[in-house]
């Protein structure tokens, strides 16, 4: 009877647990609350015939990416800061959120090749709040 009793206890405790991790995926964003840092990862499948350096030329040549270092399958890098287009997301100027006027968004960037797809990863991500007001 003690025995059942006392493991009565453990095990709501061992049910709850989980919801206390220190990590939470929603989508393909992921959460570190002891790290305090969101990012997010994909793969995306590519239907026409595109090859690494195709790639890289495009990300690089079209100002998103500053590419810092690579190797034959994979580079890294930096989003080349810029503001937010806020009226891309459907927010006019007068009814965006306080928090996304004025800032510049910022992460660092992985791409990862393999025939036919690629992974995209990014980290850090962030803003800049570069308002002088």
């Amino acid at each position: 009877m003690f025995k059942t009793i006392i493991l009565i206890p453990v095990f709501c405790l061992l049910l709850i647990s989980p919801s206390y991790s220190q990590l939470a995926e929603i989508g393909n964003f992921k959460f570190d609350k002891s790290e305090r840092t969101v990012s997010w990862v994909n793969v995306f499948e590519v239907e026409q015939k595109i090859n690494f350096n195709s790639l890289k030329t495009y990300f690089s040549e079209n100002g998103i990416i500053q590419i810092i270092s690579e190797d034959s399958t994979s580079f890294k890098g930096e989003f080349v800061k810029r503001p937010i287009d806020n009226q891309k997301y459907g927010y006019s100027r007068g009814k965006t959120p306080m928090v996304l006027l004025d800032v510049e968004q910022i992460f660092n960037v992985s791409i990862e090749f393999k025939e036919g797809r690629y992974r995209a990863s990014l980290t850090n991500l962030g803003y800049i709040n570069d308002c002088k007001g």
